[in-house]
Parts: C-alpha cells; structure tokens; sequence
C-alpha cells in the first residue's frame, strides 16, 4: 500500500492522464494487427497527446527514494515493440538541426525514425513496468524518471518524431 501523498499524487488527473497516455501509447507501438495507414494517424496523433500530457506531468516531491538504490536496473521489460514504424523505410530518416545553438555552430544530423520510437518506447516501458512494482520507492522513481524524460530525452525524441510525421504527412499529400 503506498502512502497517502504518493497515491495522492498518482490520482492526479495530471498524472493518471499522462500514465494512461504513456500505456496507450506503448500498446499502439505492441499492436501487430494495425495498418500502416491507420498506424501512422494514430501514432501521430498519440505522440501530440503523449509530449502534451508529459509537459503537464509535475515533480514528484522527493520522500521515499534511497539513492543508493538504482531501482531503473533491476526492472526487466518484456520488449514487445513490432517496430511497425519501420514500415516507412526510406521515409523514416531525416535530417535536423540543433535549434539551441548559435547560427555559426549548427550542423544539421541524422535522425531516425525507428531509433526515436525505440528509444521513448524502451524509457516509458521501462518506467511503466517499475510503476507496477508498486513499492513507495519504485513509484517515486518511476514518477521521477518520466518526468525527467520527458524534459531531457524522451520528450526531444517525441518532437523530433512529431515533426517528421506533420512534413512527412505534407510530403505524401502531393504525391
């Protein structure tokens, strides 16, 4: 049973939102009996809802992690990802640039398609799996990591994705 301020903070409807988004979207990614047309709305339209609902997600107030307990390496996933994204093929690579630096420094990258959904797919699983753990210290840092993912990993994957599939959906329109 979790303290009250942890169960608190989980029945947020900022929380239980974002953690219900977070599930849909690792079962839409788990989904082998989808199209690829309907594959790329939908996923299109869980990323938007997925980046929204992860900014909304506050800070978990820091009250039951040990830090010398890495809780993130003792979870085991179970990786069901069906990678339908590599369907796109040749469309699924793009290229970016840095928007955070200075003009004179930018140089655009490679970007894949395949490697943002695999990475946000493998931080959220991994988090969601920790969540049903259901220990104090196992909730907090999973709450912790979304969060912080959201802010400095998943989330740039979730725009960079974002991006490709709103000019990717441009591309296709005047074929």
């Amino acid at each position: 049973m979790l303290p009250q301020q942890l169960a608190a903070f989980l029945a947020k409807e900022s929380t239980s939102g974002f953690i219900k988004c977070a599930r849909d979207f690792i079962s839409l990614l788990e989904n082998n009996s989808i199209d690829r047309v309907s594959f790329s709305q939908e996923v299109h339209l869980a990323l938007a809802d997925l980046y929204a609902k992860g900014q909304r997600l506050e800070e978990v107030p820091v009250n039951f992690t040990d830090p010398k307990i890495n809780i993130g390496q003792k979870v085991i996933f179970e990786d069901l990802n069906i990678g339908k994204v590599a369907e796109f093929e040749e469309w699924a690579c793009y290229w970016e640039v840095d928007p955070t630096l200075a003009i004179s420094l930018i140089q655009p990258t490679q970007g894949l398609l395949t490697d943002d959904f695999a990475y946000i797919y493998r931080d959220l699983k991994i988090e969601l799996t920790k969540l049903k753990l259901g220990t104090p210290p196992a909730v907090e840092d999973s709450l912790r990591q979304l969060k912080w993912g959201h802010s400095h990993r998943w989330g740039h994957r979730c725009i960079d994705s974002l991006r490709f599939l709103h000019y990717s959906r441009l591309v296709h329109a005047f074929e």
